[in-house]
């Protein structure tokens, strides 16, 4: 499944979660997105492997990002 997907955080921030594992962020007065994190840099056996869910967490400010077989956290504050 194609899981590039758009997330919309408690101040408005725009979040893009790539499939591979790239999270970018909105900068609005670049009109940019920028990337914040590559998960799949930071975990060399997890490189290549697709994301299979993620969720943006509004209540704990926290996007979920899960492959086959790990779960990562990312704090978005």
């Amino acid at each position: 499944p194609n899981l590039n997907t758009l997330q919309i955080d408690t101040a408005g921030v725009v979040w893009e979660i790539g499939k591979t594992g790239h999270l970018f962020k909105y900068n609005s007065l670049q009109d940019k997105f920028e990337l914040v994190c590559d998960f799949a840099s930071k975990d060399k056996s997890n490189s290549g492997l697709p994301l299979t869910a993620s969720f943006l967490d509004s209540k704990d400010n926290n996007i979920l990002l899960c492959t086959k077989n790990k779960q990562y956290l990312f704090d978005i504050d």
